[in-house]
């Protein structure tokens, strides 16, 4: 039986030096009107290059559309694949999970599929797909995989912050977070709630109060057996070195930093950064990549 993961583009892996077999979903990034396919003609890079040169800027991102689902779907078919296990960022925050199923249920008779909603985003879906990856090599059943990245998902923890009034993006779930920070010049704290909705969280009159913030809150996770933090960022690298020597001076760990996938760049701005945990269940691919 031949067999593949999946994952949608929104994971970053592109931004990974990590060797994978993972099939991408590749969403779109309209960067003033012209339209790139992330991983293919746009990049984290150059994205956030192109942000810095030209601040005004106005950055979206669509889904993959269901024609290039479909024609992806069908080479799979075409080289013999049988079963396909798909990670998709959090259907809140995309219709990326709704396509991806329905153009899964039009290729039913064809292959088998599960189509599983990771509920987050960045490495929390990276690491979801490398797992799955993992454990499909293990003859895994797709069922099995499903009750693992649970595992994973329900013990992952996430806060972000956003310092950018002009990319500050609807997504968040509420509408008048954006309007408030830029009014009284907050810096909102965002998380990921159970159900892969952008929340705020908290909010503060600096950067460095929400960094503080970050810490305290993530102090007693990290404290436990099993647990792996680690910084995401699309901030400029003294932002980044300041957290990062926060984190140590506070806690007395070294964490590892990771980018924003071109996606949450375009989302949520070029001056994003917070802190993540994988604690009870960590993914085993995390050892090949800090």
């Amino acid at each position: 039986m031949k067999r593949i993961i999946l994952t949608t583009s929104s994971a970053g892996l592109d931004e990974l030096n990590y060797k994978h077999n993972i099939g991408i979903i590749r969403l779109h990034v309209q960067v003033d009107g012209k339209d790139y396919i992330d991983g293919k003609n746009i990049n984290n890079h150059n994205l956030r290059d192109y942000i810095a040169k030209n601040p005004n800027a106005e950055v979206t991102t669509t889904s993959a559309t269901r024609a290039e689902i479909a024609d992806l779907f069908t080479r799979l078919y075409q080289e013999g694949y049988d079963e396909v296990f798909i990670t998709s960022i959090s259907s809140q925050l995309s219709d990326s999970f709704k396509k991806i199923k329905q153009v899964s249920y039009a290729f039913r008779q064809k292959m088998k599929f599960y189509v599983y909603d990771c509920k987050d985003m960045n490495i929390c879906e990276t690491m979801m797909a490398l797992e799955a990856d993992r454990l499909l090599k293990q003859e895994a059943k797709l069922d099995d995989i499903a009750v693992h990245l649970d595992k994973i998902r329900n013990g992952h923890k996430a806060l972000f912050s956003i310092n950018d009034d002009n990319y500050y993006k609807s997504r968040v779930e509420s509408s008048t977070i954006g309007f408030l920070a830029k009014k009284l010049h907050f810096t909102p704290l965002l998380s990921v709630d159970d159900d892969g909705s952008v929340i705020e969280v908290s909010k503060a009159r600096s950067l460095d109060k929400t960094l503080n913030y970050i810490i305290e809150y993530f102090e007693p996770i990290i404290q436990r057996k099993r647990c792996f933090p680690y910084i995401i960022s699309s901030s400029d690298t003294d932002t980044t070195d300041y957290f990062v020597s926060s984190i140590k001076e506070e806690l007395n760990i070294d964490v590892p930093v990771f980018p924003v996938s071109s996606v949450s760049l375009a989302d949520y701005g070029a001056n994003t950064i917070g802190l993540c945990a994988f604690s009870g269940v960590v993914p085993q691919a995390l050892s090949g990549i800090a």
